[in-house]
């Protein structure tokens, strides 16, 4: 009996911890430019998190899943500089498509460069790694808004209001310091 108990016990301690570090999130509120916006973002393994769609809407790029991988895709145009890239004439660019592809689950991020005008034909490809990788949340892809933002050329910072105790990330899309646009925000009460 007395191994039972100890086995059931094991067995209980076990299922909580393990479902402690898939589902524990903690609420974090973001900050883009100054301005606080209601984005759902979550802390996963002390990542903060937000749901795609926000990024897709925040960024104004093209968002899209793939349901047979598991797997989301943000583009952007981009211009290519031929010089850089192929080592042509200088001074010569076109545009490209930048995408950024994650896979639930998978710690791999992928950053490609498509030609704008044949989507097949891949310029340049990097492999990137992600501190945590995109998990859905009650049905909703959640991506590590750090990695899509710096992707992004934004900038992100992480600031406590020690008035009020709350943490934020802070985000700046136009290169100012996203702690500037926060405390300015702050200021403002």
């Amino acid at each position: 009996m007395k191994k039972f108990i100890a086995a059931m016990f094991i067995t209980v301690i076990t299922i909580i911890m393990t479902t402690a570090s898939v589902s524990a999130v903690d609420k974090i509120e973001l900050v883009i430019d100054g301005i606080e916006v209601n984005a759902n973002a979550v802390i996963v393994n002390s990542t903060t998190m937000v749901p795609v769609r926000f990024v897709s809407e925040w960024l104004a790029k093209p968002v899209s899943w793939d349901v047979s991988t598991k797997t989301v895709t943000i583009e952007e145009p981009a211009l290519v500089d031929i010089q850089e890239t192929y080592g042509g004439i200088y001074g010569d660019v076109y545009f490209g498509i930048l995408t950024v592809s994650m896979k639930i689950g998978s710690n791999t991020a992928y950053n490609e460069l498509f030609n704008y005008a044949d989507r097949t034909e891949k310029l340049n490809s990097k492999t990137m790694k992600l501190n945590q990788p995109p998990v859905i949340i009650d049905g909703s892809t959640y991506v590590p808004i750090r990695f899509v933002a710096e992707i992004f050329d934004c900038e992100v910072d992480y600031l406590k209001d020690y008035v009020s105790g709350r943490y934020f990330a802070a985000i700046s899309t136009d290169g100012r310091s996203p702690g500037l646009y926060h405390q300015i925000s702050l200021d403002d009460r």
